[in-house]
C-alpha cells in the first residue's frame, strides 16, 4: 500500500538526495530505504538493523490504520481526532487539525520523528533522522542545518542554527519543485521549526501551498498563514536568540531602515533584495540594522567578511 504523500501534480525536477553528502555532524551514517520512506540517519553508532525494525513497525500501523479508514491517505483537510488510532497517527490527525490540512501532510515527519524516538527508548540520545527533507533532531549540542532548495542560488547558502536548549525538534521543508511530495505550491523551500516534527511538516506544507509564481501577493499570503500559526509560537518563545529576517526579491536598494520597539529593542534585523546579474558576477544587496550598545562597526564588518565567505564557498551544515 503506497504511504507517501498523496500527489495530485508532477514536480518541476526531482533531485536525488545528493545533500545527504554534506553533512558535518561527526556521527555515524545509516540509510534505511522501505517502499517510499527514505530515511538518512545519523548516530552515534551504525543502526541500520534497528531502524528497519522500528520504520517496519511504524508504516504497518499507518498502512492498517488506511485499510480501514481510507479517507486517512487522501484527504486534504483535517479529519476529526481519533483517540483509538495508533500514536503515530494520531499526532498526524492533531497536525493536519492544528494546521488545517489533511493528516498526509505530516507523514514523512511524522515517521521521522518516531523512528528518532524509538531509538532514543534504546538509549540513543544524539539523533538526527532525515526523511526526505524533514527531520527530527535531537543533539546533545548545537546544531546548524543548511537548507537544499534545488536549483535556487541560495541553495546549501543559509543554514538554520538550533541550540541544544531547543531540541529536540522538527525542522521540515517543503518544496513545489523538487521531491515527489504534493505541493499545491511553487516555493523552491519552505522550512519550519516546531517541537513536533508532523506539525513542523504539515505547517511547511501549509505555507509552501501558498507561493505561486508570477502571482502578485502569493508569498505576502504564505508570510501572513505562517503569522497565524499559533501552534508554532512555544518554539520561537523558547528560544534564546531572536533575528528578524526580511526578503524582498523584487526590488534592489542601497540602504534600508526598518522599525524599531524602543532603546530597550536589541534584535538584529537582515534584510536582502534582489539577485541580480551585473555584468561579469552577481550581487545581491543585504542590509543589517544592529543595537550600538551591543556591537560596533567591527562586528559588522565581520558579519559582511563571513556573509561573503559563506556565498562564495558555499554553506555546509553541521
Amino acid at each position: 500500500m503506497n504511504i507517501a504523500k498523496s500527489r495530485h501534480s508532477t514536480p518541476e525536477s526531482y533531485v536525488r538526495r545528493t545533500y545527504r553528502l554534506l553533512e558535518k555532524s561527526g556521527l555515524v551514517s545509516s540509510s534505511v530505504r522501505m517502499v517510499e520512506t527514505d530515511l538518512h540517519i545519523l548516530a552515534p553508532l551504525d543502526v541500520t538493523e534497528k531502524v528497519m525494525l522500528l520504520v517496519s513497525q511504524i508504516r504497518s500501523e499507518i498502512e492498517k490504520y488506511i485499510k480501514k479508514n481510507p479517507e486517512f491517505q487522501d484527504s486534504l483537510v483535517p479529519l476529526p481526532l481519533d483517540k483509538s488510532a495508533p500514536g503515530v497517527v494520531r499526532k498526524m490527525l492533531k497536525a493536519g487539525c492544528d494546521i488545517g490540512v489533511g493528516p498526509m501532510a505530516s507523514v514523512a515527519g511524522a515517521i521521522a520523528e518516531e523512528v528518532g524516538l524509538g531509538l532514543a527508548n534504546q538509549g540513543i540520545n544524539d539523533i538526527i533522522v532525515e526523511n526526505g527533507g524533514d527531520i527530527y533532531i535531537s543533539r546533545v549540542k548545537e546544531a546548524v542545518i543548511s537548507i537544499f532548495a534545488g536549483n535556487s542560488p541560495l541553495s546549501e547558502k543559509i543554514g538554520i542554527k538550533l541550540s541544544e536548549k531547543q531540541m529536540p525538534c522538527g525542522i521540515c521543508c517543503s518544496s513545489g519543485t523538487i521531491g515527489h511530495s504534493l505541493s499545491l505550491g511553487q516555493a523552491d523551500a519552505v522550512v519550519v521549526t516546531a517541537p513536533s516534527t508532523p506539525l513542523a511538516d504539515a505547517a511547511a506544507t501549509s505555507i509552501g501551498n501558498e507561493v505561486k509564481k508570477n502571482t502578485p501577493g502569493s508569498m505576502k499570503n504564505a508570510l501572513e498563514k505562517a503569522k497565524q500559526q499559533n501552534e508554532l509560537r512555544e518554539h520561537i518563545d523558547n528560544a534564546d536568540e531572536w533575528i528578524f529576517l526580511s526578503c524582498l526579491p523584487w526590488m534592489n536598494f542601497t540602504a534600508l531602515t526598518n522599525p524599531h520597539g524602543g532603546p530597550d529593542d536589541c534584535i538584529p534585523r537582515i534584510s536582502w533584495g534582489q539577485l541580480h546579474d551585473q555584468g561579469s558576477k552577481w550581487m545581491i544587496p543585504v542590509g543589517i540594522q544592529v543595537h550600538h550598545a551591543l556591537m560596533d562597526g567591527i562586528h559588522v564588518g565581520k558579519f559582511y567578511e563571513a556573509l561573503a565567505q559563506s556565498i562564495a564557498t558555499g554553506f555546509k551544515g553541521s
